[in-house]
């Protein structure tokens, strides 16, 4: 222990979870994210909504991205990030833009957008990978966006 270092300074603790998935294993990888928030010790409310946001980004990745990918979730001390990745070709970035309520579908991203902090979509050679940042204290006092 460095005795000029104060006590609790440094990079914040970082966990993490991460696993393959495929159509069939929907419901067990939302039951491990689940699991991993509340070990993680994040707050209810906050923690279905990411639950929520994961599950779809997961069944965006299965129905657009080649029917597999890679989730990648990550807490330290102030933020959630949750990283999706498919590998259904190259793809086109899509557009997120709300919903009309006449229209069946597309709202999977308009609503992840809404859940999290942040969004950021990269493709890659092998298809996309979409990235998502909650705050857990958030600037918002009562909704995301």
């Amino acid at each position: 222990m460095d005795p000029h270092k104060p006590q609790g300074a440094g990079p914040p603790a970082i966990t993490g979870f991460a696993t393959d998935f495929a159509a069939q294993d929907l419901r067990t990888v939302r039951h491990a994210v689940a699991t991993y928030l509340h070990d993680a010790r994040v707050e209810r409310d906050l923690a279905e909504d990411v639950v929520v946001a994961v599950n779809e980004l997961l069944a965006n990745a299965i129905r657009h991205g080649g029917g597999r990918g890679r989730l990648d979730l990550a807490t330290d001390d102030t933020t959630i990030t949750c990283s999706v990745t498919d590998y259904g070709g190259a793809a086109v970035i899509p557009t997120i833009t709300e919903p009309r309520p006449d229209v069946p579908g597309g709202r999977g991203l308009w609503l992840v957008d809404r859940l999290c902090d942040t969004l950021d979509i990269d493709p890659h050679p092998d298809g996309l990978t979409v990235t998502v940042n909650i705050h857990l204290t958030s600037p918002w006092p009562t909704t995301r966006r």
